[in-house]
């Protein structure tokens, strides 16, 4: 499964929970969160999770991380900018059609 939003995240987190049987409490209590914090997490409420947090979830419910780039390229064209206008402009997904 790929997971490209935080909650994506929360829902793959919420179902492997869910397969192994582990309610929420259970969750927190094996990585030293809460019982809110798993909530949250599992429902994309939680906007910067931690990475060694969320790794830590997701070892317990038996799932794994991954990275690669080799087939992961965003969409921004940035063709006509200069690389002193790019913090300054709208990134092309923000952009209404």
């Amino acid at each position: 499964m790929r997971v490209f939003n935080l909650t994506e995240l929360g829902a793959a987190i919420r179902s492997a929970r869910g397969t192994k049987g582990l309610s929420q409490s259970d969750l927190a209590q094996a990585i030293g969160a809460t019982q809110e914090w798993i909530s949250r997490l599992e429902n994309g409420r939680l906007p910067n999770p931690g990475f060694a947090n969320v790794m830590q979830a997701c070892s317990v419910v038996g799932l794994g991380i991954s990275v690669g780039a080799d087939d992961f390229q965003p969409e921004i064209d940035v063709a006509d900018e200069q690389p002193s206008d790019l913090a300054l402009s709208t990134p092309s997904f923000l952009k209404r059609p």
